[in-house]
């Protein structure tokens, strides 16, 4: 088990808010890269924060289908905190939505920004 996932380091943003774990640093946890890794301190922080895993991840979690209008046909994983609000690629910020309901919802997102 890694216990660095237990005490996160505060993420690091650049000027367009997204995340940057400077180079030798897991683009998970944020502690230091052991030598012979490259991205990721250890198995768990790729099993948890790694994009691909997560989204395989959080489609299985919510049954294969929308979690707004129960549909099964173009699934897309959506950040409910946005990942260029500060939202992390993570199972716990992450849902199943159709295209339709992702479209919906980042529209309602934007509007809700612009205020």
């Amino acid at each position: 088990m890694c216990y660095c996932t237990l005490l996160p380091k505060p993420p690091i943003y650049k000027k367009n808010r997204s995340l940057y774990r400077p180079k030798g640093y897991c683009k998970g946890c944020g502690c230091k890269v052991p030598k012979g890794r490259i991205s990721w301190c250890c198995n768990d922080c790729y099993k948890e924060f790694d994009p691909s895993t997560v989204r395989r991840n959080t489609f299985k979690r919510d049954g294969y289908k929308c979690t707004r209008c129960g549909s099964k046909k173009k699934l897309e994983a959506d950040h409910i905190i946005p990942f260029s609000e500060g939202g992390i690629t993570h199972l716990s910020n992450m849902r199943t939505l159709c295209s339709k309901c992702h479209k919906i919802r980042t529209r309602y997102w934007r509007a809700f920004l612009k205020k």
